[in-house]
């Protein structure tokens, strides 16, 4: 019986032992897990410097990627977790955070690419309408080397200037239609690219008058002025007048470039319906100052005269004849604008802005214009838009909506009252013909001598 005993004693005392070992190696068990999931593998420095990997990179990554980067990160956390619950040698987790590594860079890299490219495309599309138009005749001037190696009549430099794929230097028909460079007109405005060329190389002229320098991607047009005696137009005139045809609609397409060349001084007439005297005004008076070279041909032929003595509602014409393009041209009558005005404001409050007779001759020059371009009036065929620089007037309230804008809000109709300038419409802007200019390739107008009414 006590050898029973002692045998069952120490039965207990050895299982006893056995247990408190068990569970001490549960808890050194427990612990190291716990290490290992807090902590990660041992990797040596030289290692990490070759990853370039970390769990504090992988922390830092976590705060500040998107939510994508997120997931795909805690994705990898696991991964590895289970990993090391496997006991994967360290080698091999070292290849998947190089391999990791390696996607993660190609991600961030091509992330750079698609961003830089986005902010190259809206740069480029901003910048567009800049680098396309603003070359100033300095810069197209100093840009010449003069070289000429494709022998398409441009100077390689100036070409390489506006970096367009329609003027390469070193090709002779850089759009390969079988027509050269230099005889090329890209902007349908009748003049061919070296005559722009020429017009931006000219020495500087005293009665030239210009909004912007030629342009070869820009439409030009060319405009001799000539004017009787006490009858020339004065600076604030041709800044209201460049001013509308830079602003919008033809802001869109570079403006529409005016150079003026201020040719002839006529003595004073007083002009009538008589037959054949208003065609031979300008017969009589062909281009006189210009150099030997000059594209003439594209001269618009523009007189500034006295008045209408038989009809004192004309501020201005055009002057037609069919077989007879040098007998045509645009009178713009000075006196009886200026005996006009100032005319349709109010002095008493509250104010109404009176139309001054700068603003009516800069307004009726570029009325006139628009019927050289073929245009007809603003008429009802598609409901009569008064604040349409083409539209005719009637009276006060017509005249302040034509010239200052009298109740519109609209540019795309023309002139603002925000704004208080004249301006085309729209729909006059797309209507407009470059190349059938009145006194230069046509002696009429279209629609029976009516032009396209809008």
């Amino acid at each position: 019986m006590t050898y029973f005993k002692v045998k069952c004693l120490i039965f207990l005392k050895a299982n006893s032992f056995f247990l408190v070992l068990s569970l001490f190696l549960s808890l050194l068990l427990i612990t190291l897990t716990t290490a290992c999931q807090s902590n990660p593998l041992p990797i040596s420095q030289e290692q990490d410097r070759s990853n370039s990997l970390d769990f504090q990179d992988f922390d830092q990554e976590i705060h500040t990627n998107t939510m994508l980067d997120q997931s795909i990160k805690d994705q990898k956390i696991m991964d590895l977790t289970m990993l090391m619950d496997l006991s994967v040698p360290n080698e091999e987790i070292d290849q998947i955070f190089y391999d990791q590594s390696i996607i993660d860079q190609h991600i961030s890299d091509q992330q750079i690419l698609d961003d830089q490219s986005t902010h190259h495309e809206i740069d480029a599309f901003v910048a567009h309408p800049i680098a396309q138009y603003a070359h100033t005749k300095e810069m197209q001037q100093s840009a010449r080397n003069g070289q000429d190696l494709d022998l398409d009549g441009l100077d390689d430099g100036w070409e390489n200037l506006f970096q367009d794929s329609r003027l390469q230097s070193n090709l002779r028909d850089s759009d390969q239609d079988g027509i050269i460079d230099g005889d090329e007109d890209y902007d349908s405005d009748g003049l061919v690219v070296h005559e722009e060329a020429d017009l931006a190389f000219a020495d500087a002229q005293a009665n030239l008058f210009e909004s912007l320098a030629p342009h070869p991607f820009a439409k030009d047009l060319l405009i001799e002025l000539d004017h009787m005696v006490g009858r020339s137009i004065n600076a604030q005139v041709y800044a209201l007048l460049f001013d509308i045809w830079q602003s919008p609609p033809f802001d869109e397409i570079g403006g529409i470039r005016l150079h003026i060349y201020e040719d002839e001084t006529i003595m004073p007439l007083l002009i009538d319906n008589a037959s054949g005297i208003r065609n031979q005004l300008f017969s009589s008076h062909p281009p006189t100052h210009f150099p030997i070279n000059f594209p003439t041909h594209q001269l618009i032929h523009i007189i500034v005269a006295t008045k209408r003595i038989d009809d004192l509602s004309r501020g201005g014409e055009v002057i037609l004849a069919e077989n007879a393009i040098e007998s045509t041209g645009l009178l713009l009558y000075y006196d009886l604008l200026d005996e006009i005005h100032p005319r349709c404001g109010i002095d008493t409050p509250p104010p109404v802005p009176f139309i001054t007779f700068d603003e009516a001759l800069a307004g009726t020059f570029a009325h006139e214009l628009g019927h050289v371009l073929q245009l007809g009036h603003d008429t009802e065929l598609n409901g009569e838009n008064p604040w349409n620089l083409m539209a005719v007037t009637s009276g006060c309230t017509s005249s302040r909506q034509r010239f200052h804008g009298e109740g519109n809000d609209d540019p795309i109709l023309g002139s603002t009252q925000n704004l208080q300038r004249s301006r085309f419409s729209r729909q006059a802007f797309e209507r407009m013909r470059f190349t059938e200019k009145l006194s230069v390739e046509t002696g009429t107008l279209v629609n029976q001598a009516l032009g396209i009414e809008h």
